[in-house]
């Protein structure tokens, strides 16, 4: 569903359909919504008195997506625009994400710090394309295990969880989907920072440390993160069933999104 709220600035194009103006609040949920006009191409357009009706978006600002089509509308009006799926929903004012919904919750976009990780000899592009598809394993609900070694000849601390045959590829020789295909076997990918992916379908075994960091109720795939963070030169991006995303560097956590969706399945 495409909804743009209206203000002086907003100029659509009336649409071809006759249907006269309807109020919101006809609407329990804007689920009820999402599969008459998706955004791409019609949306809704709401008023502050509530009245609805349905206007095409202007040819020039469509883009490839809906959302993305929704977000432009809002940066060339300054104003508000909701794009609603059946992953997940976000709100935009004036061009900028400001909500995400996951499980029926609004939370703030996801952003991590990875600049101070380039810094560290981690390539931000790889950071950047790692991070991009634990926000897509975790919008389907999925868990994964990401592992980028500064060394790739370090030794890995890993044993294979199946019979999985794979050999070592560069990471763009893969498309976004091959790359969520390969995150979705049980076990961690493991990659290094000249672009490699080493090896599929590890499960992570650190021989024992200090154990200065263990965070409770988190369960062993978070603590086994960590603790391999410590003893091997790396980060490590877990993505939880339940939809938060954690990244653990230097045997602690670095920084998480969507902390508020523990424990909702």
């Amino acid at each position: 569903m495409g909804l743009v709220v209206k203000n002086q600035k907003t100029e659509l194009i009336d649409s071809f359909i006759e249907k006269k103006d309807f109020h919101i609040s006809k609407f329990s949920n804007f689920l009820d919504l999402r599969s008459v006009v998706d955004g791409s191409l019609l949306c809704y357009l709401v008023d502050e008195a509530g009245l609805v009706k349905i206007e095409r978006i202007p040819a020039e600002l469509l883009k490839a997506n809906a959302c993305s089509t929704l977000q432009n509308v809002s940066l060339k009006f300054q104003t508000i625009t909701f794009c609603v799926r059946e992953s997940s929903s976000e709100i935009y004012d004036s061009g900028e994400m400001i909500r995400i919904n996951r499980k029926g919750f609004w939370v703030k976009p996801c952003a991590m710090p990875l600049c101070n990780l380039d810094k560290e000899g981690f390539p931000l592009s790889l950071l950047e394309l790692v991070f991009e598809l634990c926000l897509k394993m975790s919008a389907m609900n999925k868990s994964c295990t990401f592992v980028i070694l500064r060394d790739e000849n370090s030794k890995h601390y890993s044993t294979m969880v199946s019979d999985c045959k794979f050999r070592k590829c560069k990471v763009d020789q893969l498309t976004q989907s091959d790359l969520i295909n390969l995150a979705t076997i049980d076990g961690a990918v493991i990659m290094s920072t000249d672009n490699n992916i080493l090896t599929i379908g590890q499960r992570l075994e650190p021989p024992p440390s200090s154990g200065k960091y263990k965070e409770s109720g988190r369960g062993t795939r978070h603590n086994s993160a960590a603790l391999y963070s410590e003893i091997v030169d790396s980060v490590v991006f877990v993505v939880s069933n339940d939809g938060p995303v954690s990244l653990y560097f230097r045997g602690e956590l670095y920084a998480r999104c969507f902390d508020e969706l523990f424990g909702f399945q």
